[in-house]
């Protein structure tokens, strides 16, 4: 594996261990782990400071890709589920904060969501499903005018 290739896995794989180690604290953003992850990679804050801060900015892109991944569950995802004894088993531990356009996305624990961070996920959910609802339907309209018999694939 060529070494800038390795180096990149080495940092993905830093933000992904912040991520999932950090399981009290409340919330959570790309921000904060980006910060986490440089000073355990540069706890000595040798690099030069434009040096660090492109590599900051490039562990927050890593951060919030992960992020996005394991706790946006209208990506299409599932995330990490609680833990097996709650009553509600197939709810993630983290889902996103509402947001206004243009902020951080941040990331909190279950029971950490307000009412509006629950509706925020609720719509967003419903959204995607009726999107997928509706191109399931375009899909089929098609298909029974358009498809081929099976005999003939």
């Amino acid at each position: 594996m060529p070494k800038k290739k390795a180096e990149l896995k080495l940092a993905i794989n830093e933000v992904a261990l912040i991520i999932h180690a950090d399981r009290e604290n409340p919330d959570i953003s790309p921000s904060s782990v980006a910060d986490a992850a440089a000073t355990v990679m540069d706890p000595d804050n040798a690099a030069p400071p434009l040096l660090r801060k492109v590599a900051i900015y490039q562990l927050r892109q890593i951060a919030r890709r992960l992020l996005r991944k394991h706790f946006n569950p209208s990506k299409g995802k599932k995330g990490e589920i609680t833990e097996p004894d709650s009553l509600f088993p197939d709810l993630q531990w983290r889902y996103p904060r509402m947001k206004l356009k243009g902020e951080e996305p941040r990331y909190a624990l279950l029971k950490e969501l307000t009412r509006s961070d629950v509706a925020y996920n609720v719509a967003n959910l419903r959204r995607v499903g009726s999107g997928m609802q509706a191109h399931a339907d375009r899909l089929e309209a098609w298909g029974k005018k358009y498809a081929r018999d099976d005999e003939a694939a």
